[in-house]
């Protein structure tokens, strides 16, 4: 797990390039909508705060042609950032340190900080910071302060993973890395900044109604109904052997799918025995590309394996559904252990019964807490055979 601290927006003039500048990291789809909790303070300064926080959110989360969502939460009393269970949208002032606050950390021309954690590419937590200590705050563009919604809808496009720009003629982009008091323009996404999500976050047009593996007879038949399919070119077919964390997908089909809904796909490459997950791709026009999925399926006709199967989803944000599987009925185990090696959560343990079994993970802990964002690992025992695999909590 990494973590950046120090995507500000910064009260003084620069000059690099201009258009969008994109991080390389994202959110996934299953972590929508991504949710912020608002500090209760908020700013001494004005009154209308919140409204203009969640006005940012819906800035770019109304942006055509991107399926990514930012929405308002709950209010928290939490005061500090930090790697936890609440995305946080927090304003640091020195009157809050007797209500333990620590000091604004990021020097006095920063006027407003996102720090987000991530795992490979994947974003799994991220606060935002807003100096109070150096400047003052204004919900209606009034001058010789910051305007709120202006410097949120910035640092709400830093969860995008959008970049600072700095070329003077980036001056009108939300994503300009600079800013002066009583400017409002931030507010408005330029042409460029509305490029940058939809790259990021390409909306293929199709919507889902089902998506399903069945076996027959000896074959899979892959099939899935479409609810809408707007701006739609075909699909793709992917598979993989569910052999473990190194296994790969690979494409069935020679040219896209096409036709109308519901599609059947009849996978007759398959094996007795073998458990297999299938993964739909929806190409548009344009060739943006949504991935649909997996399914998995286990093809009866050879006696059942040790297996310890992906867990879905993941990242998990509410519960994470784990699936094994015992050649023979005995003693068993199913444990859940963080980073450090600390047992977190039991999921099952004893006599177990042979063949398939799925067990959900409420994502609390053995005491019933609810276990903070992370990389986590479940293991599966017994006497003679052990597997492992990772997931991922992003509340």
């Amino acid at each position: 797990m990494k973590k950046i601290i120090g995507i500000a927006l910064a009260a003084a003039l620069a000059s690099q390039v201009f258009g969008f500048s994109y991080s390389g990291r994202c959110h996934s789809q299953g972590q929508m909508p991504w949710t912020f909790n608002y500090n209760s303070r908020g700013t001494p300064d004005c009154a209308n705060e919140f409204a203009q926080l969640t006005t940012a959110l819906a800035t770019w989360s109304n942006v055509s042609g991107q399926w990514y969502r930012q929405v308002r939460g709950a209010n928290t009393s939490q005061l500090n950032y930090g790697y936890d269970s609440s995305v946080l949208a927090v304003w640091y002032h020195s009157s809050y340190r007797s209500y333990g606050q620590n000091p604004w950390r990021w020097g006095s021309g920063a006027i407003a900080v996102n720090v987000y954690w991530y795992s490979g590419s994947l974003i799994v937590h991220n606060d935002v910071c807003f100096n109070n200590y150096n400047f003052s705050w204004s919900d209606s563009g009034a001058s010789g302060r910051m305007d709120v919604q202006n410097i949120a809808a910035h640092e709400f496009g830093h969860n995008l993973c959008l970049n600072d720009l700095y070329n003077s003629g980036a001056r009108d982009y939300t994503m300009y890395g600079y800013c002066s008091y009583g400017e409002t323009k931030k507010r408005t996404l330029h042409a460029d900044d509305i490029a940058g999500i939809r790259y990021i976050y390409p909306n293929t047009g199709v919507r889902l109604n089902e998506f399903k593996a069945s076996p027959n007879g000896g074959d899979v038949v892959v099939t899935w109904e479409a609810a809408v399919e707007i701006n739609h070119a075909g699909y793709n077919l992917y598979r993989r052997e569910d052999v473990g964390l190194g296994a790969e997908y690979v494409k069935l089909n020679e040219a896209l799918i096409i036709g109308n809904s519901p599609y059947t796909f009849k996978d007759e490459n398959v094996v007795g025995g073998v458990a297999y997950e299938y993964l739909l791709e929806a190409v548009d026009l344009n060739s943006h590309k949504e991935r649909f999925g997996p399914v998995r399926i286990s093809m009866p006709g050879l006696k059942a394996t040790f297996a310890l199967a992906p867990s879905y989803p993941n990242p998990a944000r509410t519960e994470a559904v784990i699936t094994f599987t015992l050649p023979e009925a005995g003693p068993a185990r199913l444990t859940v252990y963080d980073v450090s090696g600390r047992r977190v959560a039991t999921l099952a343990e004893g006599a177990l019964e042979a063949g398939e079994r799925e067990v959900v993970w409420n994502l609390t802990d053995d005491r019933g807490a609810s276990v903070p964002p992370g990389v986590y690992f479940y293991r599966l025992e017994t006497p003679t055979e052990t597997a492992a695999r990772r997931l991922v909590v992003a509340r």
